[in-house]
C-alpha cells in the first residue's frame, strides 16, 4: 500500500475484511492469538530475568517487574524499527531475540510461572471466590479470542498499528490520538503482522491474571485477613475492570505498572539498592506508553523520597532510583524526540498555545479537544469532576471502595499493609 493512507480508511478497514463485512475469526486463528500470547509473555518473563535476575522467581514481585521490563524492552526496540522503515524485519528479529532469552532462561520463566500459580493454593479457603476468579478468567478469554470491537482500540490503538502496517514505518501525524506515547501500543504490531489482532486483547486477560496472582501473593505476605484480602479481588471481577482487560488498550498496563510500584512501596523499610533502582525504573517507564502515568511517577517519587529521609542508606537509595528513572526515560525517549521532529513539541498535544495568531489549525483542534477532556480547573469543577468519579453508574462502586479502603490501609498499623 502507497504511503499517505487514510486514516478513516484504516480505522474502518481494523473491523472488516475484503467484503465489507465484520471479520468471523475462527478456533485455528483463536488458538494461534492465544499460543502467541504466551510466547509474548514468556518473552517478556524471559527478557526480565535478564534484567532482574537478582529478584528471586518466588517473590510475588518476579512476575509483574518481569513483564514490566520486557515490555518496555520490547516497545523501545519495535519503536526504533518502526521508525526506521524496518517494521516486518524489526518484528522477526525483536522475535529471534525474544525466542533466545526464552530458550536461555526458560527455567526462570517457568518458575516464575509456577510460583505464580501457586497463589490460587493461599485462597483455598474461600471456595467461592476461587471459583469465581476461574470462571471469569474463562469467561474473559472467550471475550478476548472474538475480533476487536471496542471503539476506542479501533479507532486509536489497533488502528495506529495498522496505519504503521500499511505505511511500512513509523510516522509523524499531527493527530490527538496518534501523537501520544505508544510503548505499549507496540506490542500489538506482532499480533497484526500475522493477522491476528485478538492477540492484543488476550495480552490485557494476561495482565489480568498477573495482577491478581500479584494481589493475592502480596496481601497474604503482609497478614491481611479474609476481608482486605477480599475487596482487592472482588474489585477485579468488577464487570467494569473485566470489561477494560478484555479490550485492547493501555489501561490494563498503567494497572500493572502501578502495582509494581505499589509493590516495592510496601517494602520501602527494607528496600535494597537493587530495588530502589527498579522503583526509579517501573515509576516512570509509564511515560513510554501514556502522559498520565507521570503523575504516578512524580508521586511514587515523592512518597519514595519522604520515606527514605531518614534511613542511612538514602543517599545511595536515591542515586539507584535516578538510575532506574534514567533508564526508563531512555526506552520512552523514541516517542518524545519522534514528537520533537515531527510536531515540534515533544509532549504534543500538550503544552501548546492557544494563540490564533502563533498556532496550527493542528495545535487550535489539538488545544481544544484536550480542554474538552480535561474540563476546568476551578474549584466547581474539580468537586463535579471527583462526583462524578464516585457515582458513575459504570464504575460505581470501585472508585467509592478503593477510597474508602486506601484511608482504611493507611490507618492500618502494619507499615507494609499501610504503604500498599
Amino acid at each position: 500500500m502507497e504511503a499517505g493512507v487514510c486514516i478513516d480508511q484504516i480505522c474502518i478497514g481494523a473491523c472488516r475484511d475484503d467484503s465489507g463485512a465484520p471479520p468471523d475469526g475462527g478456533f485455528l486463528e483463536a488458538l494461534a492469538a492465544t499460543l502467541l500470547t504466551a510466547f509474548v509473555i514468556s518473552a517478556w518473563l524471559g527478557l526480565g530475568t535478564f534484567a532482574a535476575g537478582g529478584v528471586s522467581d518466588e517473590d510475588e514481585l518476579a512476575l509483574p517487574l518481569r513483564l514490566v521490563i520486557g515490555s518496555g524492552i520490547t516497545g523501545f526496540a519495535l519503536a526504533l524499527f518502526s521508525a526506521a522503515g524496518f517494521v516486518t524485519g524489526g518484528v522477526l528479529l525483536t522475535g529471534a531475540v525474544c525466542a533466545a532469552a526464552v530458550v536461555a532462561r526458560r527455567d526462570r520463566v517457568m518458575a516464575t510461572l509456577r510460583h505464580g500459580a501457586r497463589a490460587y493454593r493461599e485462597l483455598r479457603g474461600a471456595p467461592i471466590l476461587t471459583a469465581a476468579l476461574a470462571v471469569t478468567a474463562a469467561m474473559m478469554w472467550i471475550s478476548a479470542i472474538a475480533p476487536p470491537r471496542s471503539a476506542d482500540a479501533m479507532r486509536y490503538h489497533l488502528a495506529h498499528i495498522r496505519l504503521i502496517v500499511a505505511e511500512g514505518r513509523w510516522t509523524g501525524i499531527p493527530d490527538f490520538h496518534f501523537a501520544l506515547p505508544l510503548g505499549w501500543t507496540f506490542s500489538f504490531l506482532p499480533f497484526e503482522l500475522l493477522g491476528v489482532a485478538q492477540g492484543a486483547q488476550l495480552l490485557s486477560v494476561a495482565l489480568w491474571l498477573a495482577i491478581v496472582t500479584s494481589l493475592i501473593r502480596a496481601l497474604r505476605k503482609t497478614g491481611a485477613g479474609p476481608v482486605a484480602t477480599g475487596i482487592p479481588l472482588l474489585l477485579m471481577l468488577h464487570p467494569f475492570v473485566v470489561k477494560t482487560f478484555t479490550e485492547a488498550g493501555a489501561d490494563p498496563y498503567s494497572l500493572l505498572v502501578v502495582l509494581v510500584v505499589a509493590l516495592l512501596l510496601a517494602r520501602i523499610e527494607t528496600l535494597t539498592r537493587t530495588e530502589a533502582a527498579w522503583f526509579g525504573f517501573t515509576a516512570w517507564i509509564g511515560i513510554q506508553s501514556r502522559y498520565q502515568l507521570a503523575a504516578a511517577g512524580i508521586a511514587a517519587t515523592v512518597v519514595f523520597v519522604i520515606a527514605i529521609r531518614r534511613s542511612p542508606e538514602r543517599r545511595r537509595l536515591l542515586s539507584r532510583a535516578l538510575a532506574g528513572a534514567a533508564g526508563a526515560a531512555a526506552l520512552a525517549s523514541p516517542f518524545y524526540v519522534a514528537n520533537m521532529k515531527w510536531l515540534g513539541n515533544p509532549v504534543w498535544p500538550l503544552l501548546i498555545s492557544r494563540d490564533s495568531t502563533e498556532s496550527s489549525y493542528s495545535n487550535l483542534v489539538a488545544w481544544h479537544y484536550a480542554r474538552s477532556l480535561t474540563g476546568n480547573w476551578d474549584l466547581a469543577g474539580l468537586s463535579a469532576a471527583i462526583l462524578k468519579l464516585l457515582t458513575w453508574p459504570q464504575l460505581f462502586p470501585v472508585a467509592l471502595i478503593i477510597v474508602i479502603t486506601t484511608f482504611a490501609f493507611l490507618g492500618s498499623r502494619q507499615s507494609a499493609m499501610s504503604r500498599l
